[in-house]
């Protein structure tokens, strides 16, 4: 199979002019070049889909969303503080049907799809409902999240983890990428962390988890005190006999104890100093920025260029339908270009070959590289935008004409 397009564009390559992805029968790209040499090399029974006027692309990795939760889309208006909307998400998680988290997957898989995203890393309450994604073509990798406080370091899984590892391993029966997901350190604490890298390293699996989201979160690691300490030491009071700040940030803590002796996919990081920027570089993890859930939050500006000069990968992702009002991660990238000014070529980077890597996927997808499986994207474009590729990134349609996964045609016009 050959896909033909006006214009191709790749992380850290120039544009391509009247370009081809040709791809062979197991759905892996055997060269991509411009259509007059594909068209000389290839064997005369090869299929062609001219994809006519339009930019193809690496299929789109979102690197932090929660599927489960787009059954909240548009329902959650901005809140005043963070652990208000997390309350809601709470009650909404309590109160809904046995089968709505299954549904909503379904739904955020499909609507993905529609987005031009080919692969997702979808952060999972309990795995609960992420058996759908075994019905999508999506590339998903799964991450189950982990929960509790011990005053104890155990050696061995504390009941909590073991249901996660229990479930992640249900999951990858069913065909399915997985990993963990320690929620954030303020919920789940560092024995946790530190079992929950060791199922992760015995497995082979990754890990995720959320650091420094709001400066709430903050200041109750360092002090003790703020909005999120009452809320939430009442809760420790009740759960596990109380709270100790270790009067150092979050990351410190976890680097502290050890947690951060190996590559984490950190969800969000918006509030960081210098010291918890090299700690992040140290341990080799990447920084998942979700443009338009920070600005729901009003969170002020995100470090994701003091990071990247740091040289700390950052991938791009939507976060969940609670608080971004889509799943496209093609609109995260045009958020941040009319907001900061930002390259399309480093925003085009962030939305493909950094979430791949950061999932162990690179050399499998991301980039387009010959070797690599045909995940990709055909965006239309209109009028004098086929001048400037990199412009008409950012302004061409939203919506793909085609998006292929394996080398399958899982979405045309």
């Amino acid at each position: 199979m050959i896909v033909r397009g006006r214009w191709l564009l790749r992380p850290g390559r120039p544009p391509m002019d009247d370009a081809a992805v040709a791809v062979d029968g197991d759905g892996r790209i055997v060269r991509v070049a411009p259509w007059r040499d594909v068209q000389s090399d290839g064997s005369p029974g090869d299929p062609v889909i001219d994809a006519g006027d339009c930019l193809l692309l690496p299929g789109l990795v979102n690197a932090h969303t929660h599927l489960a939760l787009s059954d909240l889309a548009g329902r959650l208006p901005p809140p005043r503080r963070f652990s208000a909307w997390l309350k809601a998400v709470m009650r909404h998680g309590r109160t809904r049907s046995h089968d709505a988290p299954a549904a909503a997957v379904r739904d955020g898989a499909a609507w993905s799809l529609a987005a031009g995203v080919t692969t997702v890393a979808d952060v999972s309450f309990s795995g609960a409902g992420a058996e759908a994604l075994a019905e999508s073509p999506l590339r998903s990798t799964v991450f189950v999240e982990v929960f509790g406080h011990s005053r104890k370091r155990h050696t061995r899984p504390e009941p909590r983890l073991a249901m996660a590892v229990a479930r992640a391993r249900a999951l990858a029966g069913l065909g399915l990428s997985v990993g963990l997901s320690p929620h954030a350190p303020y919920s789940t604490g560092v024995a946790a962390y530190l079992a929950a890298m060791a199922e992760a390293d015995c497995c082979g699996w990754p890990l995720t988890t959320h650091l420094h989201e709001t400066r709430d979160e903050i200041d109750l690691y360092r002090t003790g005190r703020g909005p999120m300490a009452r809320w939430w030491q009442l809760r420790m009071m009740l759960w596990f006999g109380g709270f100790t700040p270790p009067r150092v940030s979050p990351i410190r803590a976890l680097a502290d104890a050890g947690a951060l002796a190996r590559p984490w996919i950190v969800a969000h990081g918006n509030y960081l100093d210098d010291a918890d920027i090299d700690l992040l570089r140290r341990s080799g993890s990447t920084v998942v920025y979700c443009p338009r859930s920070h600005h729901y939050f009003g969170h002020t500006d995100h470090p994701y260029r003091r990071l990247a000069a740091a040289g700390v990968p950052v991938a791009l992702g939507t976060d969940s339908l609670a608080s971004a009002p889509s799943l496209s991660v093609l609109d995260e990238m045009r958020f941040v270009a009319a907001r900061d000014g930002a390259p399309p070529e480093n925003l085009l980077a962030m939305a493909t070959a950094a979430g791949a890597d950061a999932l162990g996927l690179g050399g499998t997808v991301g980039r387009l590289a010959e070797g690599e499986v045909a995940d990709l994207v055909a965006l239309p474009l209109s009028g004098g935008e086929a001048r400037d590729p990199w412009l008409a990134l950012l302004t061409c349609h939203p919506v793909p004409t085609g998006v292929w996964i394996d080398g399958r045609q899982v979405v045309s016009a």
